[in-house]
C-alpha cells in the first residue's frame, strides 16, 4: 500500500512540473511588415480571427490553427509566427493582387483560351515565382495547337494606384506544323479519299494560313472517330493506331494511320411467331457491333441480354441462341450472326390475393408492388425477382408503419399461362409512442411547435423522429447554434407494444457573425455586395442567410464566381468571420463587326459597354448600325436589381432611319425604357414604355387611292407618340441558337397614344408561337406561327403607314422582297404567317433546310379567301457556327405568274424563328 502511494506522489509531483514548465502566454502582437495604407485595418482583422487563448498556457494547435485562418482569409500573402518568453508575434506581409491580366496579340487563339491555360486568374494573390511559371504553361498550349516555338513574354506592372499588380501577356505565335502528308494503310471497306473526308485534320490542311495548321489533339480525335464510324458500319473489332513525325525544319507533319478493320457484323433474327418481341426492340439489347467480340464475348453477353429481357416481359422459360457463319466479300469478310429467340409462353398475373392485412387498405399495398393483376398481358407478366422486391417494399411499409416484427410472405400458384400471387401478412402487434420528452427550456416551446410532427399516441416510425431533430436542429442553427446536436432516444416496453422518446439535445455555444470582408472585388463598391447580404454582423450565425447571401452575390452581373469562407466556426468560436472570394468579369467590351444579310444589305454594326458602370453593378453602352436601309444609335442603361428586387430595367436614348420599302422610310428619335422580370423558370413578364418623335416620308408615288389622304398629310408631319406594351413569353427551348425540342410563345399589346394627332391612337396586338421536335437524330421539324392586328380607337379611324404590319423577307415570307408582300408596297391592319421547315443535319455543321411559308396581309379578317393568301417554298444551305448558323436560302413564290421576280436569293444570320 505505502508502495502505490509513492508512486503516487511520484506521477503527481511530475505533472505538476510540467505545467510550471509550460510558459505563461503574456502577448500577443501583430505586425505588418510591408508599408500599406490599410495596415491598421488589416492588423485589426488579423487580431480578431488569431485563435491563440490569452488566459491559458501557450498552445501549438491554436498557434496552428491561427497561421491556418492568416493564410485561408486571402489578406496576407506570408505569415510567419515568432515566439519567446510567452509572447506570440505574428509576422504580416500584406498581400497584392493580380488585378486583371493584358493579353496581346493571342491570334490565333482567343483570350480565354490562354486564360485557361494560366495557373493564376484575376483576383489571386500576386507572387512572382508564380508568375514565371506562366510562360511555359502558355507556351504549352500552343504547342498543343500546332505551334513551333512560341514567344511568350509574361511579366507584371503595377496598377494605377500601386497596390496591385496587372499581369501582361505578349505572344509571338511564329511558325506552326502544317500536315504534309496522311496515309492511310489496312482499309479495304472504305477508301482514302472517303475517310480522309471523315478527318478533320485532313479538312483543316486545306485552309490557308495558320486556320491549316496541324493540332495534336484533333489528330486524337480523328483516330477516334475512325473507330467510332467503322463500329457504326458493322466492324466492332476494329483497330485504328496512328504514327505521327513531326519535321521542325520543313515545319510539316506526316500522318500514318493504320487500320485493322477485323470481320464486319451482320445481325439477323430467325423469322418465327415465337419470338414473342419485334426486330426492332431485340436489337436495342445486342452490344454488337458497338462493342468488339473477341473470344466470342460480344456474343455471349447479347445472349445474356436478350434472355433477361425477355424473362423480365414475363417470358421464364425463353430461350436464346446464337449461330454464327463467316461470309468472303469483295472488299471484306462478314460474319453473319443469326439469333434465335424463342419466348415460348407468356405467364401472367391472374390475382393477387391479400392475407392478414388489417391496418393498411389493400389498395395502399397495390400501389406498391411492381406486379400487378390488371391490364395488358404485358403489363401484367410475371417477374419472380420483381416478386422479391415486392415482399421487400411492402415489409418495409409495415415496419415505416410501427409494425416493428410485421413479416411478409409470398406464394406463387401456377395453372397453365397464369399464376395468383398470394401476399401473406403477419403484421404482429403496432408500436406505439407512449411519451416525447423534449427539454423545452434549451430548445424553446415555439421550436419544438414548428419542428415536431410526431405525438404521444402516434404509430412508431423511425424516419419520422429523426426528421423532426433534423428539423429542431436546423431551427436551433438559425437561432445561432450551428453545432448543437439532437438524437432520439428510444425505450421500448416489455412487449414493445409502445416506446418512450427522449430527445438528447446538446446544443453547443451560441456563435454570432462577425466582419464581413471581400477580397478581389477591385471594381465593385461594396455597398452593392453589402445589399445583396442577408447576415448581419452581431445577430446569431444564420448557415441558411450564408448560403442565400452566395446565391444572391452570384446572381450579380460583374463577378464570374463568389466563394465564401467562413473562419471560426470548424473551431467552434463564439464568433465567425465572414471572407468573400470573388472573381469580376472584365468590364470594359466592344464589338465591331459587319456583312451582309439580304434584308439590310451592306451593313456595319459596333457596340461599346461597361458591364460595371462606376462600380455600382449596372450596364451602360453605346451601340451603333450603319446599312444600306438606314442607320441607328442608341445609348443605353440597364438596371439588374431594380427598386432592390430581381426586376431588370432598361432605358435608351436612340435615333434612327429606316426604310419600309421603295417608297417610305421613317425618321424617328426617342427614349424607350422597360422592366423585365421571371415569374418562373419559363415564364418572363415585360412592360415596355416609349416616347418618340417620329416622321414618314413618302420617296415614292404612293397611290392616295389606297391609303387615306388625310392621314397622309398627317403623316408627312412629325408627330410626338407614347406607347406602352406589357408582353408575356413562355420559353422552353432546349437551346438558344439552336434549339432542337421545345416551344416558344410570346405575345404583346401596344397601346399608343398620339400626343397631337389621333391617328396614333392605335392598339396593336401581336402574338407568336414556335414548336421544334426532333424526329431523328439528324432531323428537326420547326414551325412558326405569328399574327397580329392594328385597331385604331378613340376619334382616331385609320392606321398610318408606319404603324401597319408588312411581310416580305428574310424574316418572314422568304421568295418575296423585303416588305413587299404586296406588290403596291402597302401595309395592312391584320398578318397571319405560318411557316414549316425542315432542318436536315448533313454533318461537318452543314445544315439543309426545305421550308414553306404562308401569308396574309389585309385590314380585315372578316372575310379570308385563297387568293388573299400568298406563299413561297425553297431550300438552301447553313453553316452552323458556335453563335449560330450562317445561311444562304432560296426562296420561290407559288402560284405568283404575274409577279416580276418568281423567286429570291436571301442571306441571313441566325435562324427565321
Amino acid at each position: 500500500m505505502k508502495r502505490i502511494l509513492y508512486q503516487m506522489l511520484i506521477l503527481l509531483s511530475a505533472c505538476t512540473a510540467i505545467v510550471n514548465s509550460q510558459d505563461t502566454l503574456t502577448d500577443v502582437s501583430c505586425q505588418i511588415v510591408t508599408e500599406n495604407r490599410h495596415a491598421g485595418e488589416l492588423r485589426e482583422i488579423a487580431e480578431k480571427i488569431i485563435m491563440v487563448d490569452r488566459t491559458l498556457p501557450l498552445d501549438t494547435a491554436g498557434i496552428k490553427a491561427s497561421l491556418d485562418a492568416l493564410m485561408v482569409c486571402g489578406l496576407f500573402a506570408d505569415v510567419e509566427v515568432k515566439q519567446s518568453e510567452g509572447q506570440i508575434q505574428f509576422i504580416l506581409t500584406p498581400a497584392q493582387y493580380v488585378r486583371s491580366i493584358r493579353i496581346r496579340h493571342e491570334l490565333p487563339l482567343f483570350e480565354d483560351d490562354i486564360e485557361k491555360a494560366m495557373s493564376i486568374s484575376s483576383g489571386d494573390i500576386f507572387r512572382s515565382t508564380v508568375i514565371e511559371e506562366q510562360d511555359s504553361l502558355i507556351s504549352d498550349l500552343y504547342r498543343r495547337n500546332g505551334f513551333i516555338c512560341p514567344n511568350v513574354d509574361v511579366g507584371s506592372k503595377p496598377d494605377r494606384k500601386g497596390e496591385n499588380r496587372i499581369v501582361t501577356v505578349r505572344v509571338k505565335a511564329g511558325s506552326y506544323y502544317r500536315l504534309k502528308s496522311l496515309n492511310i494503310d489496312g482499309n479495304s471497306a472504305f477508301s482514302d479519299r472517303w475517310l480522309k473526308l471523315k478527318m478533320r485534320s485532313w479538312r483543316t490542311a486545306l485552309l490557308p494560313g495558320s486556320a491549316g495548321r496541324s493540332v495534336e489533339s484533333v489528330i486524337s480525335n480523328d483516330i477516334r472517330n475512325l473507330e467510332q464510324y467503322y463500329r457504326s458500319k458493322g466492324f466492332g473489332d476494329v483497330t485504328v493506331t496512328d504514327t505521327v513525325i513531326k519535321d521542325s525544319l520543313t515545319q510539316s507533319v506526316s500522318v500514318a494511320v493504320k487500320i485493322d478493320e477485323g470481320e464486319r457484323y451482320r445481325i439477323r433474327f430467325t423469322d418465327n411467331r415465337d419470338r414473342g418481341f419485334r426486330k426492332s426492340v431485340l436489337r436495342k439489347k445486342i452490344v454488337l457491333p458497338k462493342s468488339a467480340n473477341r473470344n466470342n464475348q460480344g456474343i455471349r453477353k447479347s445472349v445474356t441480354a436478350l434472355k433477361k429481357h425477355m424473362q423480365e416481359a414475363g417470358f421464364s422459360d425463353a430461350q436464346v441462341k446464337a449461330l454464327d457463319t463467316t461470309v468472303k466479300k469483295r472488299k471484306y469478310e462478314e460474319k453473319i450472326v443469326t439469333f434465335d429467340c424463342r419466348s415460348g409462353d407468356r405467364t401472367t398475373v391472374s390475382s393477387i390475393t391479400f392475407t392478414g392485412v388489417k391496418a393498411i387498405s389493400e389498395n395502399e399495398l397495390r400501389d406498391q408492388m411492381l406486379n400487378v393483376d390488371k391490364g395488358s398481358d404485358a403489363k401484367r407478366a410475371f417477374n419472380p425477382s420483381k416478386l422479391e422486391e415486392d415482399v421487400f417494399a411492402l415489409q418495409m411499409l409495415y415496419r415505416s408503419r410501427g409494425f416493428l416484427n410485421a413479416v411478409v410472405t409470398s406464394s406463387v400458384s401456377q395453372q397453365d399461362k397464369s399464376v395468383a400471387i398470394t401476399i401473406s401478412v403477419d403484421e404482429g402487434r403496432c408500436t406505439f409512442i407512449d411519451s416525447i420528452k423534449i427539454d423545452t427550456l434549451q430548445i424553446g416551446k415555439e421550436t419544438v411547435s414548428k419542428a415536431v410532427s410526431v405525438h404521444k399516441g402516434d404509430p412508431y416510425r423511425i424516419d419520422l423522429l429523426k426528421r423532426d431533430a433534423r428539423m429542431m436542429q436546423t431551427v436551433l442553427s438559425e437561432q445561432g447554434f450551428p453545432h448543437a446536436e439532437i438524437t432520439p432516444v428510444m425505450t421500448f416496453n416489455n412487449d414493445s407494444s409502445g416506446v418512450a422518446v427522449e430527445y438528447a439535445i446538446s446544443k453547443g455555444p451560441a456563435v454570432y457573425m462577425g466582419d464581413v470582408r471581400y477580397v478581389g472585388a477591385f471594381n465593385t463598391k461594396p455597398r452593392v455586395m453589402n445589399k445583396a447580404q442577408k447576415v448581419t454582423s452581431g445577430k446569431p450565425l444564420s448557415l441558411k442567410r450564408i448560403v442565400q447571401s452566395q446565391k444572391e452575390l452570384r446572381d450579380l452581373g460583374p463577378f464570374n464566381s463568389v466563394r465564401f469562407r467562413t473562419i471560426g466556426l470548424r473551431e467552434k468560436r463564439d464568433t465567425v468571420h465572414l471572407f468573400v472570394d470573388v472573381r469580376e468579369r472584365k468590364p470594359f467590351y466592344g464589338n465591331l463587326g459587319g456583312g451582309y444579310q439580304s434584308g439590310k444589305g451592306p451593313y456595319v454594326h459596333s457596340k461599346v459597354g461597361n458591364r460595371n458602370l462606376f462600380g455600382l453593378n449596372k450596364e451602360g453602352w453605346i451601340d451603333g448600325e450603319l446599312s444600306s436601309i438606314g442607320e441607328r444609335a442608341e445609348l443605353g442603361f440597364l438596371e439588374p436589381r431594380f427598386g432592390g428586387a430581381h426586376i431588370s430595367a432598361t432605358m435608351q436614348v436612340f435615333g434612327e432611319r429606316e426604310e419600309l420599302n421603295d417608297h417610305l422610310n421613317t425618321t424617328a428619335f426617342g427614349v424607350s425604357g422597360g422592366l423585365i422580370t421571371r415569374a418562373g423558370q419559363n415564364l418572363v413578364l415585360g412592360l415596355g414604355s416609349l416616347y418618340e418623335r417620329r416622321k414618314l416620308h413618302d420617296t415614292g408615288n404612293v397611290d392616295t387611292d389606297k391609303i387615306d389622304t388625310a392621314s397622309v398629310a398627317i403623316d408627312k408631319r412629325p408627330r410626338n407618340i407614347l406607347t406602352l406594351t406589357p408582353s408575356v413569353s413562355f420559353d422552353r427551348r432546349d437551346a438558344f441558337t439552336r434549339p432542337r425540342k421545345g416551344i416558344m410563345m410570346n405575345t404583346s399589346v401596344a397601346i399608343g397614344k398620339g400626343l397631337e394627332f389621333s391617328v396614333d391612337d392605335i392598339l396593336r396586338f401581336q402574338a407568336e408561337a414556335r414548336g421544334y421536335y426532333t424526329l431523328f437524330s439528324r432531323l428537326t421539324i420547326a414551325a412558326v406561327m405569328r399574327g397580329g392586328y392594328c385597331m385604331p380607337y378613340g376619334d382616331n379611324q385609320t392606321v398610318p403607314a408606319d404603324q401597319k404590319f408588312y411581310l416580305g423577307g428574310t424574316g418572314d415570307l422568304r421568295g418575296f422582297e423585303e416588305n413587299k408582300f404586296h406588290s403596291d408596297s402597302r401595309g395592312a391592319n391584320t398578318l397571319l404567317f405560318g411557316s414549316t421547315e425542315m432542318r436536315i443535319d448533313l454533318g461537318y455543321n452543314l445544315e439543309l433546310p426545305l421550308f414553306f411559308d404562308a401569308g396574309r396581309l389585309e385590314n380585315t379578317f372578316s372575310s379570308i379567301s385563297s387568293h388573299q393568301i400568298h406563299s413561297s417554298a425553297g431550300t438552301g444551305i447553313r453553316y452552323i457556327t458556335p453563335v449560330g448558323p450562317v445561311g444562304l436560302l432560296y426562296g420561290r413564290k407559288i402560284n405568283q405568274k404575274a409577279a416580276k421576280k418568281q423567286g429570291m436569293f436571301h442571306f441571313s444570320l441566325g435562324y427565321t424563328f
